[in-house]
């Protein structure tokens, strides 16, 4: 693992919870300090495990042209998210926590995040969607505390929620099959 991919973990490790949205905004990483963890897919956006404790988790996520998430929880654990390549479209929606139904019609915002551009949304903030809007490949690193195992999604054809264990394409590096 890159020197600055080990630091960053290592500032995690040793702060709490509350710092961990200014010390990814603060890290500077590189695409080739996380190029090891970067697989694509035609068919759909990767995750791709780099490292995981009780307290956290750090994945990169990489984008084809036009892949984009379904709008989903975080399952109560904060997320954040710091763009290394291309960029993304952040779309945040009304959320009802307690009865988990979203309001598509309500978005809360949307914001266009270029390398370097950080967010945090977590259950009481909302829903969200994450666009890759170019025909470009992206990248982007994602953080959530505590761990996500599963999620709960809006299947955009019935609008129904779902219910979704999350996988991996690679961890530590090692393809490891389809999510």
């Amino acid at each position: 693992m890159g020197n600055a991919l080990s630091q960053l973990i290592t500032s995690l490790q040793n702060h709490p919870v509350v710092e961990y949205g200014k010390i990814l905004a603060q890290a500077t990483i590189t695409p080739h300090d996380i190029q090891s963890h970067c697989f694509f897919s035609a068919q759909y956006y990767t995750r791709n495990l780099i490292f995981a404790d009780d307290s956290f988790e750090l994945i990169v996520l990489c984008w084809k042209g036009l892949q984009q998430t379904p709008i989903h929880d975080h399952n109560n654990s904060e997320g954040w998210l710091k763009t290394i390549k291309g960029g993304v479209v952040e779309t945040i929606y009304e959320w009802d926590k307690k009865n988990k139904r979203a309001n598509l019609q309500k978005v809360i915002s949307e914001e266009e995040l270029g390398p370097g551009g950080t967010s945090h949304v977590n259950d009481d903030i909302g829903v969200h969607s994450i666009c890759n809007p170019n025909e470009s490949e992206t990248v982007t690193l994602h953080l959530y505390s505590p761990r996500i195992i599963k999620c709960h999604y809006i299947d955009r054809k019935s609008t129904s929620i779902k219910e979704k264990i999350l996988g991996f394409h690679s961890i530590n590096g090692k393809l490891v099959g389809h999510p």
